[in-house]
């Protein structure tokens, strides 16, 4: 573990409050882009971001120290954006059912790779929160299979077949939507 987060999470358990706020800025843009791959609408993100840190504090007594903050901190961020996913999800099931067309690619002049980031991210949300949560921590968050095995508490063998599976249906699902097409790529 760092020695400055150790000095500020030793301070903040004996009741210093300034010392959660330095681990807070230490690790806020880090969190603010992990969130953003669950949620890309700002004002939720931020929220989103909050409860990781407000979840941390309360957790803190609970950290052992046997890793580094960042990587307990990311932690209990997947478990809060797979939380998000999972209510996202749920409450999706009890709305009418609407077309499944993905938003619009950007036009040909348009190379705005925000727009292509928010069509993948709705390709995404067709997926369930399981099989999104090992897509987006092993591409975007270059998470191995052993560690999001870890961080989920799933075995190795578990994460390997939900890889494997989501990636087939995030290609059928692409593939039924002319994905590829729609972005200007071809095989």
């Amino acid at each position: 573990m760092d020695d400055q987060d150790k000095r500020d999470i030793e301070s903040c358990l004996c009741g210093d409050k300034n010392a959660y706020g330095a681990l807070v800025r230490r690790y806020q843009a880090r969190i603010s882009r992990l969130m953003w791959r669950f949620c890309r609408e700002p004002r939720t993100c931020e929220e989103l971001v909050q409860e990781v840190f407000v979840q941390g504090y309360l957790s803190l007594k609970d950290y052992r120290g046997d890793a580094p903050f960042e990587h307990w901190l990311s932690r209990v961020a997947t478990f809060i954006g797979y939380r998000y996913w999972k209510k996202q999800a749920a409450e999706r099931a009890h709305l009418p059912a609407e077309p499944d067309e993905i938003a619009a690619p950007p036009s040909k002049d348009d190379s705005d790779l925000s727009k292509v980031g928010d069509m993948l991210h709705a390709l995404l949300a067709r997926l369930n929160p399981e099989e999104r949560l090992v897509l987006t921590l092993l591409y975007f968050e270059e998470c191995s299979i052993k560690e999001i095995a870890r961080r989920m508490k799933w075995t190795v063998s578990k994460t390997k077949v939900r890889a494997f599976r989501a990636r087939n249906k995030l290609r059928d699902i692409a593939e039924e939507q002319n994905f590829l097409e729609r972005i200007g790529w071809t095989r």
